[in-house]
């Protein structure tokens, strides 16, 4: 941070930051998948997720008054918010690496019977898995792969789309000042991480995957063509709120669905790769949108060409067989 000081230095932190974190997001799944039987996975990865949007109701501020720290002891006041927001992911780091155990054998808050109990179920899934796989084949080669990461990539491109202009969409209809955008804008990430645990703990009570799915991408359609219909401030806030509680809320039954039928020897490549590939939406979308308003001078043909992309995530969630997920998948 100290050593930037131009805007190529500064993607070239970015991009290095980018590649330090790659493999956080699929180590926790790959980890909780370790640790939580198959039907508790979507309410557990729900959680966990929700650290998303709260991130976005409690950092946005921080980071705004962060930034106003320009030349403070000769720093800029971005160096001060990558300094001052990379010192608990650090300290955090550290503990985590000493208080988080591999296996659930290892921790002391466990009886010997709840370990038995989860070892042996997990194996047992583990077990199904496999045998469900038939042959061994090349694990990238499988269509359910394929399908998981269109999935991810079009809940992702329609979430950061959404997320990374709510501000200049609120802004353009109601011409609210900094402070007051800023409350607005925390609506909907308020709905959006309630949204997530509901769903997610709905799908491991139903034992129901591509249903929780598909409905929710179909609701954050129906709520992206509403926003982009711009017919007011309070509607569109309405709007804003259930399209992102939509697509967030597919992330807990998406990633149970997705690793519930990997055999445990390619669930980390399996969960990498689908990972990676729909990441890539956290980049196209907020382009696309952007684009999109550049040309047409309105945030309508962005909303609702990112409504199309959800659209088709819950086709495909639909169209993937429950058992479809493991096949073929063995090393």
């Amino acid at each position: 941070t100290f050593l930037i000081h131009s805007p190529q230095s500064f993607f070239t932190l970015r991009f290095l930051l980018g590649a330090a974190e790659a493999g956080f997001f699929p180590g926790v799944i790959f980890y909780l998948r370790s640790w939580f039987p198959a039907g508790a996975r979507a309410g557990v990865v729900a959680l966990f997720m929700t650290a998303g949007p709260v991130s976005g109701m409690i950092g946005s501020p921080i980071s705004g008054a962060l930034l106003q720290l320009h030349n403070l002891h000769g720093l800029s006041g971005w160096q001060w918010m990558f300094l001052l927001e990379g010192i608990p992911a650090i300290l955090l780091g550290c503990v985590a690496f000493f208080l988080l155990q591999d296996k659930p054998e290892s921790v002391l808050w466990l009886t010997q019977d709840q370990k038995t109990w989860l070892r042996t179920t997990l194996q047992a899934e583990d077990a199904a898995a496999a045998q469900t796989n038939g042959k061994s084949a090349v694990w990238f080669k499988n269509s359910s792969l394929w399908a998981f990461a269109l999935i991810y990539f079009c809940l992702n491109t329609c979430t950061y789309g959404v997320s990374l202009w709510l501000p200049s969409a609120l802004h353009t209809l109601s011409g609210l000042p900094p402070f007051l955008l800023g409350v607005v804008s925390a609506v909907p990430y308020t709905v959006a991480a309630a949204a997530m645990i509901l769903v997610g703990a709905h799908s491991d009570r139903s034992h129901e995957r591509r249903w929780h799915i598909a409905l929710s991408a179909l609701a954050g359609v129906f709520a992206l063509v509403v926003a982009g219909a711009e017919i007011g401030i309070a509607v569109s806030v309405a709007a804003f709120a259930i399209a992102l509680a939509a697509s967030s809320s597919m992330n807990g039954p998406f990633w149970a669905m997705a690793s519930g039928k990997l055999p445990k020897s390619t669930a980390a490549v399996s969960i990498a790769f689908i990972n990676s590939l729909g990441n890539l939406g956290s980049g196209f979308g907020p382009y696309w949108i952007g684009y999109l308003r550049k040309s047409t001078g309105t945030f309508r043909a962005g909303l609702f060409s990112v409504a199309a992309f959800l659209l088709l995530a819950a086709v495909t969630a639909i169209a993937l067989k429950p058992g479809q997920a493991g096949k073929n998948l063995r090393a």
